[in-house]
């Protein structure tokens, strides 16, 4: 037999005649059958592999026109499901479902997941209010902006490599830390708010209000101030704070004695008569005479044939006493000069007094003065002493000297 062709304008072929019986159309191939039968038993319209009706059907139309597959299917092109809320469904019990919702996409049923690579990848609508996004390490989002309008619940290490920003409050857990990747505990807050830093805070110039610093709950000294403790300065009273030592404001406030000294002619000195004399020789400190200690304080004076170097510059009194004793049985006339100079070699009288005595009378002559040494090098100072006869000065005549203040 060849080929069957009807024509026709409304061609028709009919296989049955409406009896309860299968009808097939039956391709006998030559590896293969195949057939189109109508499976009388469920009413449904297969088309399978092999001669016998009902036999590995790979497709299976039903009288509700639903169409069933035995096998997989590929489509060379677009897939459309046509009406609105339709649903694939996977699985033998359809269990897992992805319907289409009008106007909004597509729905996955339950709290199914979406899962990539393997199921510990997925996303999943855990409830009807929670989505959950899971990885098996890491969740890259790649993007010029990532926008959150939601809060943040980091259980994890936060770690950022730019700049971030927040228009609110940073709050960290109770007894937490804030810091660097060398120093994470830079800024330690315990539970009740007080903040411990591991590092001294450097803050800016200026940005310390005096208002701000309360002193009260600091220990109290305890003891005497001496020089060596600090105070703090405002320099020049430009809100630049320096440490200021305990000296330094007792040089400026003038309170207390820092520089101290007692010399003396250790030997009484045979004066020659009608002669102004300097008192170059037989000086010395006077220490621990007749048990009763030094009166050096501080660095003291020094002194080289009679000429008196000052430690530092200052207002110093000077007090000079000095004794002496008439040789002879006429009455002496005495002088008693403090020389002084601006550049260690002129020198002048700056206070002198007079004292006269008889033969064998002591007399006594006491001189005071203030001298403002501005410089230690060319500000020096000596002793002159005159008289008309031949006497002695006697040995513990000297001089005192003690620093007021700074210049």
């Amino acid at each position: 037999m060849g080929t069957i062709q009807i024509d026709g304008s409304t061609p028709k072929i009919t296989v049955g005649n409406a009896t309860a019986e299968d009808a097939t159309i039956l391709f006998d191939g030559n590896a293969q059958d195949f057939y189109i039968a109508l499976d009388d038993s469920a009413d449904d319209l297969l088309i399978g592999l092999g001669s016998t009706v009902g036999t590995t059907p790979a497709i299976s139309i039903d009288e509700n026109l639903k169409v069933a597959m035995a096998a997989d299917a590929t489509v060379g092109d677009d897939l459309t499901l046509l009406s609105d809320s339709s649903v694939l469904g996977f699985g033998a019990d359809t269990d897992t479902t992805l319907t289409h919702t009008d106007g909004t996409g597509l729905t996955l049923n339950s709290t199914n997941k979406l899962c990539f690579n393997d199921a510990s990848q997925y996303i999943q609508g855990a409830s009807n209010a929670i989505l959950d996004i899971a990885a098996t390490d890491e969740i890259e989002l790649t993007a010029t902006l990532v926008d959150v309008n939601a809060n943040l619940d980091v259980s994890g290490t936060y770690t950022g490599a730019g700049l971030m920003t927040t228009g609110g409050n940073i709050v960290i857990p109770n007894a937490g830390n804030i810091g660097s990747a060398s120093d994470t505990d830079a800024i330690a807050i315990a539970s009740n708010g007080v903040t411990t830093f591991s590092q001294a805070p450097v803050f800016p110039d200026g940005s310390l209000a005096l208002a701000d610093l309360d002193i009260d709950g600091g220990t109290e000294i305890g003891a005497a101030i001496v020089d060596a403790d600090l105070f703090i300065i405002d320099d020049g009273a430009g809100g630049t704070n320096r440490k200021c030592l305990a000296s330094r404001i007792k040089t400026y406030a003038g309170g207390g004695i820092d520089e101290l000294d007692d010399w003396i002619i250790d030997a009484d000195l045979n004066m020659t008569a009608n002669s102004e004399t300097f008192i170059t020789a037989n000086w010395a400190r006077k220490t621990n005479q007749y048990g009763a200690g030094s009166s050096l304080i501080g660095t003291g004076m020094s002194e080289s044939s009679g000429v008196f170097t000052f430690p530092s510059t200052g207002y110093w009194w000077i007090h000079a006493e000095f004794d002496a004793y008439a040789d002879s049985d006429a009455a002496v006339q005495q002088y008693l000069m403090l020389q002084t100079t601006a550049n260690n070699s002129s020198f002048g009288t700056a206070r002198w007094g007079f004292f006269g005595q008889s033969d064998g009378h002591y007399n006594t002559v006491s001189l005071d003065w203030i001298y403002d040494v501005t410089d230690t090098t060319n500000r020096t100072l000596k002793v002159k002493y005159y008289t008309t006869q031949t006497n002695n000065l006697r040995g513990n005549s000297g001089l005192m000297f003690a620093k007021l203040a700074g210049t």
